[in-house]
């Protein structure tokens, strides 16, 4: 079973559950998150955050190609793209501004 397989199986399960009816949203459930996680070795980035915006959060989706999740009690994004974790480091905690540097 190779891993495009499994990540249907586990949508069909929902233990991966996207959290938009939007279907190129990437955003992961904290199980689906764990899950990815495992199929990527462990190899993720996270960005903590002062402040996460409602709108902010719209517009995860137009910019994340690959699969996320965000955790907002902690203010921290959890992703698995190199270029967005690079870029972030010229914005520091700020996500609006990291977000609008990709629209």
């Amino acid at each position: 079973m190779n891993k495009s397989d499994i990540i249907l199986k586990a949508k069909s399960e929902n233990i991966i559950a996207f959290k938009s009816s939007d279907e190129n949203n990437m955003s992961l459930t904290e199980n689906g998150f764990i899950f990815v996680k495992k199929l990527n070795n462990n190899i993720f980035y996270h960005i903590s955050f002062k402040e996460i915006k409602t709108c902010d959060v719209m517009k995860l989706s137009k910019v994340f190609k690959t699969p996320y999740f965000i955790n907002i009690e902690k203010k921290t994004l959890y992703h698995f793209d190199e270029l967005i974790n690079v870029q972030s480091l010229f914005y520091k905690d700020n996500l609006g501004s990291l977000l609008d540097s990709f629209l």
